[in-house]
């Protein structure tokens, strides 16, 4: 008798839907504590029991069927959690990368290899039993990717996100940094300023190619002579940055009277802004390398969500014409970043 109670039987008996009966019986919050209640004891009345074995087949359906219909997409990530999610280029191009996918009608795989070591041939055995073809590299520099990592791929459309780097020889998705560069200089000026000093960590800059150097050079020299103060790099590697550093460039600063600050560093540049103004200098601090929640007066955004969507691209148009492999000619695609207005009260 039992097994022969359906939903239907139930809704019926109470006044309300099929669909109605099967939230009330999950427990789901849609539906009301007196309408459960209700629901629960009619069922109960009728001598209503749950398929065991139908919920068990229905599970491993939902758990499949992604899977089974989306072509996969493994994203590759070469840095440690705690690293990756407090650099928010990286993380944002994944976000970016990730949701473009299934726009696409892909599925995607994370794979982080500092976080979990696996071997290349460990996980090019994965890729391919999970019917993987593509990769997108995300986070290769610091550290470097391994060289047996680049070997995998020749069995794979591979593209790197973020950074061009021979040492990573696939296609790869960049911020355009020239054109932000001049896009920068071009806006300061129109903003009245002419004399901006440009604080840029070596670390992260030698990990681009010096691509920040190069871009904010270009539009330095849209000034005058008089006016083009030499960049100030600081540190040697990204994440540590002596404060005898920032010693060094207050006192440059007091000496050379620039008008503005340009950095990549915001979070140590704006106690420098602090400490300058014991000094009668209130200079403004813009970002070159703008997110959110930064107390900067303006910045340039290099849309970091817009280099994954576009590494998910290039991938599957390999895909799509059965291309593999270290790529004869490297391309590299540049995302054009806007320029922000920030707080003015950071001014």
């Amino acid at each position: 008798m039992s097994s022969r109670v359906t939903l239907r039987q139930i809704a019926e008996k109470v006044g309300c839907s099929r669909s109605a009966v099967s939230y009330a019986l999950k427990n789901h919050p849609s539906i009301s504590e007196e309408k459960r209640a209700e629901i629960l004891r009619v069922a109960e009345e009728l001598g209503w029991r749950p398929n065991a074995e139908l919920e068990r087949q229905m599970s491993l359906v939902r758990s499949t069927i992604v899977k089974a219909d989306l072509p996969q997409l493994a994203m590759v990530i070469n840095q440690p959690s705690e690293l990756f999610e407090k650099g928010p280029s990286s993380f944002k191009q994944l976000q970016g990368a990730k949701e473009y996918a299934e726009k696409r009608g892909y599925g995607w795989d994370v794979f982080n290899i500092a976080d979990k070591p696996l071997s290349a041939n460990r996980l090019r055995n994965i890729l391919f039993a999970r019917g993987i073809e593509g990769i997108i590299f995300f986070a290769t520099v610091d550290p470097e990717l391994p060289v047996e990592y680049l070997e995998m791929g020749r069995e794979f459309a591979c593209v790197v996100a973020g950074i061009r780097s021979s040492i990573v020889p696939y296609h790869c998705i960049t911020s355009d940094f020239m054109a932000a560069g001049r896009m920068f200089i071009t806006k300061l000026l129109e903003l009245g300023y002419r004399r901006p000093a440009v604080l840029i960590p070596r670390g992260l800059d030698a990990e681009l190619g010096y691509a920040f150097t190069g871009g904010i050079s270009t539009g330095l020299l849209d000034l005058a002579l008089e006016d083009r103060l030499p960049i100030q790099h600081l540190g040697r590697t990204e994440s540590h940055i002596p404060l005898y550093e920032y010693d060094r460039i207050k006192q440059w600063i007091l000496r050379n009277r620039p008008d503005s600050i340009i950095s990549t560093d915001i979070e140590h540049s704006e106690q420098l802004v602090k400490e300058l103004t014991a000094h009668n200098m209130h200079l403004p601090l813009f970002s070159y390398d703008w997110f959110p929640n930064q107390k900067v007066v303006g910045g340039i955004d290099f849309r970091q969500e817009h280099v994954g969507r576009a590494a998910v691209d290039v991938v599957v148009g390999q895909l799509h014409r059965g291309q593999k492999g270290l790529p004869e000619v490297q391309r590299n695609v540049q995302i054009e970043g806007f320029w922000v207005d920030g707080d003015t009260r950071a001014g």
